[in-house]
């Protein structure tokens, strides 16, 4: 959303509520939920306290409610009113907290009133219904309307719910869409069996259809063949209403019809996925729950994740064919919600074939195909049914005409004719019964098709028809009358009027046309048109296309079997006088008002010549009147009329204006411009050939298409091969010169800027012609706007500064002058003037002008000031910052309200001028914005700049989705994350393009960023960019990047011996950097402390290798120069040592304290203590110690030796027995210390590890946990090791695991930590290793994906919120929603139900909340697009999917709800769950379950605990469910 859409959202928001304010909530929250209020229904329940009468002319005038007069009770006139539907949720928003109050008391007062009208009846009902979570309930109760014939009962149903739905949101909002696509399905229904009150059954046909559905043959695919009239239509009816079905006692079955006439002639080339649109509009009518109402969500949501990359200016073509194959998925996953099997019926196949010249590829036919076989991949219950004209495949006998078709195996062709002799008698016997049998004779013998004995269904109807209403009928008159007695004397015969007869054949000729078309050949003829138009739009044989405000019709057509036959039978209307007759409507009439049949009718009966001229005149009249949206709609319908013309044609002229009209809409096609080429020769004046000839070329040069390659018909098969292939309407980039300056005249001006602006090139004509242009840029006429930009083209490809600036000054003299009139094929940009500065600026900015070169601080304020100025703001930000860093205030002054450009280039200023968090807090607002808005290209704009700051601060800690950048973000982004993952591990990544030129700034940090890249792999280069690049960044006062320059070049030079000619600057100045304690995860803190280590002298020490490994990787492993068990064996012996000695000095000490030495024998004293001694060394010398246990004892045993010792040296008495007594306390703590340690270890069960990569897989077991004593491990080994239970690991050929174990001791969880590679993360490992172990250690184990984080300080802890929740409300129990922005201290316990969206910065997740007001293209109002909710987690984030009727397992969104939980854990998240979807109650269950288990004290949780939550919703969940269970754990 724009600065100026936002300012007006405001600007009505507080007009809004200005209207409001004079009002009472209660009354407004009451306008709110009834969809439509009554004078009765009003005084009934107390809506107000006013004179009614005077509230709703208050209401009314300030256009809150709109109102009517209707029939009350007893008869009497009264006002109905209701809320304005475009106002209803603001008004809502306004009144939210009275909402839920006044909704109960509307309950409870409607309740009591008797008797009630049937809206009112209708609400009740609903409204009772609004706290039921499933919605099932209400379409239940639609269901049972409809089956009971009560169609506006369930639609009075249908329409309060959705009020309601709208006003309380819940999950009635879901529930009344649901209810009304099966209202919509049941209409849709009732008119196909309308139409088949005299349906004949066709066996042939009828048992292919049943082979097709019901059987299970390899042809899945039945293309029904036949002309016009062959009963197509009428098959297709019986198959969609449900008769199919019920003749063959078979469950009713889903049934989805797209007619390729009424679909958007963009399709395929610039809407790829709008035939999947079309199918699953008619599908959601077959749903019930809510997994139906989430799956075509979640394809809504493919939809436009695909309208996003091909609204990018430039796609990426890779990404568009993965979208669109996720689109197909998305479709193929909501049909699977579905009954099975599900039917798809593709009308009028023969559109996708037309335009395409004989012999060449059909794009149109090649990409349906591609779509179908698509979804059959995924649906092998999926059936395909096509009827059209035209064949799709290769027939028996090789095409004359036509496009190149494919062979398809899995498509079977049914040829339908007319009937035969025994279905022509049974049709006749249903239609006309008791027909003479000389009629009936008559009847078969004129239906009889001449060649194959069949009979025509049309004609049979027609006759069948004629024979039931006038069965006195001479049998023998029919039976002999020359010509057509059917059109002679059924229809013209019957028009009595010779004035309705002239109007008939002037209406055969014309075909569709409204009563302005028909006029002019009426009144030639003395007609009055008017009462001649209503008498035509009566007839049975004359269908109603449209009507007019007053229900009249307004366009009407003469059924297109009859045309012909009419015009044969009446005298001729002059095809050619009606053409100009039309030609004349259309040259008076404005073009917003002028309906597209008369321009058909023109094109189609004029001349070629003269239809020429017309189109010419009328394509000026759209470019001077700006009606390109009339034009888009116009030019598909009349060139496919104009397409069957033989000879001359002015297909090209139209399509071309199509092609502008597409251009103009953001929509530049490629093939229509091709088409334009290949046609341009038939057109009927020599000179628009070459005119259109030249227009194609550049319009393909314009849209980036290979002007050599062009579609002629005898290409190779390869290159036809190729061009099936290249079914996208997303071209590569080229740049092919424009060699020939546009005419004088100004034709194909706008094609020539055009084609520079795509394919920039220094065109040697274009100072002669700008030179021209200047010298006439007074005149009338003048095309001033195009000379401007075509100035930027050439000043854009300019190869000098003098010459680029020149250039550039003299678009900004062009724009400052009127502008001209408008062009074919190109319009100037909406701020011409700005885009001429945004010029002149790139080529400050490109050539390092001076500061003074130009006025950027005028032109800054000026773009400031306006809606559309921020790429010029943007420009002016970088031009500045090249030269110098920005103050602080002029920063806070710049800040834009709305993330854009601006806000990009404003991060960067933030780097540099030392507050690199809040430009990493821009970019990341200016994400969440974009995905809201759809807007590809600022994500990708803004990603850009945050890995280029992270990569400037050295951290992986601001792209938390580094990896799926790297995977899956646009090409540009991808080659950024690779290089920003490979620069922090030390590793190599190919550097960016060197920037030879530019303001110091702006190539200082150019160099910076290139030799980061280059320390590993190039040291010496790296060296000297450093060394050029931090005398510019001090230059530009851009001292943090000078300082990272200078460090990083003392540390390449002291690690790779790397050196300059010049080291002067290495002894200057502190090493200090900016950004060392600010940057979450930065390296340049350790970086820098490497450095001054350096500059002291230093060449060893912690210190320098880590920043060694930082910038060069980890060195190689050596291997031990022993054997680990000597150093064991030493450890034992000298332990055995010091534990006789400690022994002996404290028997010696014990025996000293208890008597003299004259009462113990010096030999009793030895022999006690080598008793004592021999103990301690066995103890020692078991296996069951390690040097973690031989160090705790031996120190416990010394320190207590030492004690008696020296206690023995004092006086007999209380001292010496207390020195004793002090002297066992450290072995008896240590000791029982140690048993206890012992006991809790062998409780508790180990932990395994199980790490995947690239090499396979292994599992281990580790031991004890280590969390348990809070982290009691040493150097040496755990102090206690637990019992191993892990026998063996098998990997099996297939991917399975095995693993022999026997039951580990305890009860508690059993864990097991998996440490994953990136690129089989997404894989379903919780499953595979429940599936591994034994079954007694199934019900006990937790599978945990393992991370490592810091712990939150207590301070936070006990600050944050205990827990926030967003979601259906039924499963809130009470808790707040989270802040959009965040919580400033955080929440230990977020819990987020909602469905995963896939967006151009990656899967979000979508979440209902009743707050939310705000509607985008990604969500409805009452939802919210999660973004910095996740980074205020501290403690644990719960994941869960929107409930549905029955559990399943993640599905399809997996890898997406990773994704969002992976994003999370990256942030501040102790602990992520990501729960599988389940039922209400099953949900309601584990939320109590995690509220009640997450520890809620003043300390953060530990792993065990989280453990034991974890194994806790495992056991509620079940088996099977449990295992689709997701949990990532920071277990340090």
């Amino acid at each position: 959303m724009s600065s100026l859409e936002q300012e007006l959202e405001r600007r009505g928001a507080e007009l809004l509520e200005r209207r409001l304010s004079g009002f009472e909530p209660r009354l407004l929250a009451g306008l709110a939920l009834l969809p439509e209020w009554t004078e009765d229904l009003a005084r009934a329940v107390s809506l107000t306290g006013e004179p009614l009468a005077e509230l709703l002319e208050r209401l009314e005038s300030l256009g809150l409610i709109e109102r009517r007069r209707v029939l009350g009770a007893r008869g009497r006139r009264q006002e109905a009113f209701w809320v304005r539907s475009g106002l209803r949720s603001e008004l809502a928003g306004q009144v939210r907290g009275v909402l839920r109050e006044e909704c109960a008391r509307l309950e409870a007062a409607i309740g009591a009133i008797s008797p009630l009208s049937p809206s009112a009846q209708a609400w009740l009902r609903a409204v009772r219904l609004r706290e039921e979570p499933t919605g099932l309930e209400l379409v239940a109760t639609v269901d049972r309307l409809i089956q009971d014939g009560d169609l506006a009962a369930a639609s009075r149903l249908v329409t309060a719910a959705e009020v309601l739905g709208r006003t309380l949101g819940g999950p009635l909002a879901d529930a009344a869409r649901r209810a009304a696509w099966r209202v919509d399905r049941l209409a849709r229904a009732t008119d196909d069996l309308e139409h088949l009150r005299h349906y004949l059954h066709r066996q042939e046909a009828e048992q292919a259809l049943t082979e097709l559905i019901l059987g299970d043959g390899e042809q899945w695919a039945l293309h029904l063949l036949g002309g016009g009239g062959t009963g197509k239509t009428m098959l297709v009816r019986y198959l969609a209403s449900g008769r199919f079905a019920a003749d063959r006692q078979v469950p009713p079955f889903p049934v989805a019809r797209a007619d390729f006439d009424h679909l958007d002639p963009r399709y395929p080339e610039q809407r790829p996925g709008l035939l999947l649109h079309a199918l699953a509009d008619e599908l959601l009518g077959y749903g019930t729950h809510r997994r139906t109402a989430n799956a075509f969500r979640h394809f809504e949501d493919a939809s436009l994740a695909l309208d996003e990359e091909l609204g990018r200016t430039i796609p990426d073509r890779s990404r568009v064919e993965a979208l669109l194959r996720a689109l197909a998925t998305a479709f193929a996953l909501f049909v699977a919600s579905l009954p099975e099997p599900v039917v798809l019926v593709l009308d009028t196949c023969e559109e996708l074939a037309k335009l395409y010249p004989p012999g060449s590829p059909a794009p149109g036919i090649e990409h349906t195909f591609m779509l179908l076989e698509l979804l059959r991949a995924e649906l092998p219950q999926l059936k395909v049914v096509l009827a059209g004209r035209r064949w799709l495949v290769p027939p028996p006998e090789p095409l004359t005409a036509g496009p190149l078709l494919s062979e398809r195996p899995y498509v079977r062709v049914l040829r339908l004719g007319g009937f035969a002799q025994q279905e022509a008698d049974s049709y006749l016997s249903r239609r006309a019964p008791g027909l003479r049998a000389d009629l009936r004779a008559a009847v078969l013998d004129r239906a009889r098709q001449r060649g194959d004995g069949r009979y025509n269904p049309f004609e049979l109807a027609a006759y069948a028809h004629w024979a039931a209403v006038e069965p006195e009928l001479d049998a023998r008159e029919l039976l002999e009358a020359p010509g057509d007695p059917y059109v002679e004397r059924r229809i013209v015969g019957r028009v009595l009027s010779s004035d309705l007869r002239v109007a008939l054949a002037v209406a055969a000729e014309l075909g569709r046309f409204d009563l302005h078309l028909l006029s002019p050949a009426l009144r030639r003829h003395g007609i009055d048109p008017g009462p001649a138009f209503d008498a035509l739009a009566m007839y049975d044989w004359v269908n109603v296309v449209a009507l007019g405000a007053d229900g009249r019709a307004k366009v009407i057509e003469v059924d297109e079997h009859l045309r012909d036959r009419l015009r044969a039978v009446l005298p001729p209307a002059g095809p050619a006088l009606l053409g100009r007759d039309a030609a004349a409507v259309v040259d008076a009439t404005p073009l917003p008002e002028l309906p597209v049949e008369s321009v058909e009718a023109a094109v189609r009966l004029l001349p070629p010549a003269e239809a020429g001229e017309l189109w010419e005149r009328l394509e000026r009249r759209v470019v001077e009147g700006g009606h390109w949206g009339w034009a888009t709609q116009v030019c598909a319908r009349v060139a496919a009329v104009e397409e069957g013309r033989e000879g001359e044609t002015i297909i090209a002229a139209i399509l071309a204006t199509q092609a502008a009209a597409d251009s103009r809409a953001g929509r530049p096609g490629p093939r229509v411009w091709s088409m334009v080429e290949l046609h341009a020769a038939r057109h009927p004046s020599p000179r628009h050939r070459e005119e259109l000839r030249t227009r194609a070329l550049l319009g393909m040069t314009a849209t980036g298409q290979d002007v050599a390659r062009t579609s002629d018909a005898a290409e190779e098969p390869e290159e036809r091969e190729a061009e099936e292939e290249d079914w996208l309407d997303v071209p590569p980039v080229i740049e092919p010169p424009v060699t020939e300056p546009p005419d004088r005249d100004g034709v194909l001006v706008g094609s020539t800027v055009a084609a520079l602006e795509a394919a920039p090139s220094r065109a040697a004509w274009a100072d002669d012609t700008l030179a021209t242009l200047w010298e006439s840029r007074h005149d009338p006429g003048a095309v001033n706007a195009a000379a401007a930009a075509l100035a930027v083209t050439q000043a854009r490809a300019a190869e000098a500064v003098q010459e680029a600036a020149r250039l550039a000054e003299l678009a900004i003299a062009f724009a400052a002058l009127p502008p001209g009139p408008p062009l074919l094929d190109w319009d100037p940009p909406a701020n011409l003037l700005f885009h001429c500065r945004k010029a002149r600026l790139e080529v400050a900015v490109r050539w390092a002008e001076p500061l003074d070169a130009v006025p950027w601080e005028l032109w800054r304020a000026e773009a400031l000031a306006a809606p559309d100025g921020d790429e010029v703001a943007a420009l002016t930000v970088a031009f500045e910052l090249g030269h110098r860093r920005l103050a602080r205030q002029t920063l806070e002054e710049l800040d834009p309200g709305t993330p854009g450009p601006l806000a990009v280039e404003l991060a960067w200023a933030w780097a540099v001028a030392g507050d690199p968090e809040r430009a990493r807090r821009l970019l990341d607002g200016c994400v969440e914005h974009a995905v809201h808005e759809g807007d590809a290209d600022l994500v990708e704009r803004a990603r850009l700049a945050l890995l280029g700051l992270a990569l400037r601060c050295r951290t992986t800690a601001w792209v938390p989705e580094l990896e799926a950048i790297a995977t899956a973000g646009a090409p540009a982004e991808r080659s950024a994350a690779r290089a920003l993952a490979a620069l922090m591990e030390g590793g190599q990544a190919d550097p960016p393009e060197h920037l030879a030129s530019g303001a110091p700034g702006r190539r200082g940090r150019a160099l910076l960023a290139e030799a980061q890249h280059l320390v590993k792999g190039d040291p010496w280069r790296a060296v000297a960019l450093l060394s050029e690049a931090e005398p510019l960044l001090r230059q530009a006062q851009d001292d943090d990047g000078a300082n990272q320059a200078l460090v990083l070049r003392v540390l390449t030079e002291t690690f790779s011996g790397a050196r300059t000619r010049s080291t002067a600057t290495r002894s200057q100045g502190p090493l200090f950097l900016g950004v060392p304690e600010s940057v979450e995860g930065s390296q340049w803190p350790r970086l820098a402390r490497a450095a001054e280590g350096v500059r002291r002298g230093e060449t060893r020490g912690p210190v320098l290798d880590t920043a060694r490994r930082m910038l060069f990787g980890p060195e190689p492993a050596v291997a031990p120069a022993r054997p680990a068990g000597d150093r064991r064996t030493a450890w034992r012996v000298a332990a055995g040592a010091l534990y006789a000695g400690s022994a002996v000095a404290l028997t010696l000490g014990f025996m000293l304290w208890v008597a003299p030495a004259e009462g113990v024998g010096v030999v009793s004293s030895l022999l006690l203590a080598s008793v004592v001694g021999v103990a301690a060394v066995g103890l020692v010398i078991s296996g069951r110690a390690n040097e973690n246990v031989v160090a705790l004892l031996l120190g416990a045993w010394a320190a207590g030796g030492a004690l008696a010792i020296a206690g023995a040296t004092l006086p007999y008495g209380w001292p010496r027995a207390a020195a004793l007594a002090v002297s066992l306390v450290p072995a008896a703590l240590t000791g029982g210390g140690y048993a206890y340690l012992w006991s809790v270890v062998m409780r508790h069960p180990p932990l395994y590890r199980f790490s995947v990569d690239a090499e396979g897989s292994t599992v281990s077991e580790v031991g004890s946990l280590p969390w348990l004593d809070g982290g009691l491990v040493g150097r040496g080994g755990r102090y206690v090791r637990a019992p191993s239970t892990l026998r063996r690991a098998l990997t099996h050929e297939d991917g399975s695991i095995t693993l022999e174990m026997r039951q580990p001791p305890g009860t508690g969880p059993v864990p097991m930590a998996m440490q994953l590679s990136p690129e089989v993360r997404d894989q379903h490992w919780e499953r595979r290793l429940a599936e591994a172990v034994p079954a007694v250690v199934r019900d006990r184990l937790v599978v945990f994906r393992e991370g490592y984080g810091e712990k939150v300080a207590r301070r936070v802890w006990v600050a944050a919120r205990k827990d926030a929740y967003l979601g259906p409300p039924h499963l809130a129990q009470g808790r707040k929603a989270p802040s959009a922005r965040g919580g400033m201290l955080g929440y230990r316990l977020l819990h987020l139900v909602g469905q995963v969206v896939d967006t151009a910065a990656g899967p979000r997740l979508r979440t209902a909340d009743d707050g939310a007001t705000a509607v985008t293209r990604r969500v409805r109002a009452g939802e919210r697009l999660i973004g910095p909710e996740l980074e205020d987690a501290i403690g644990l984030v719960v994941l869960q999917p929107e409930p549905d009727e029955r559990p399943r397992g993640l599905g399809e969104s997996r890898a997406a709800f990773l994704s969002v939980a992976t994003r999370a854990f990256a942030r501040n998240a102790q602990a992520v769950l990501v729960l599988p979807t389940l039922t209400d109650a099953l949900a309601a269950e584990v939320t109590s379950a995690i509220r009640a288990g997450y520890p809620s004290g003043l300390r953060q949780p530990y792993p065990t605990e989280m453990l034991e939550l974890a194994l806790k919703v495992k056991r509620i969940l079940g088996p099977g469910l449990a295992d689709e269970m997701v949990l990532l754990l920071k277990t340090r």
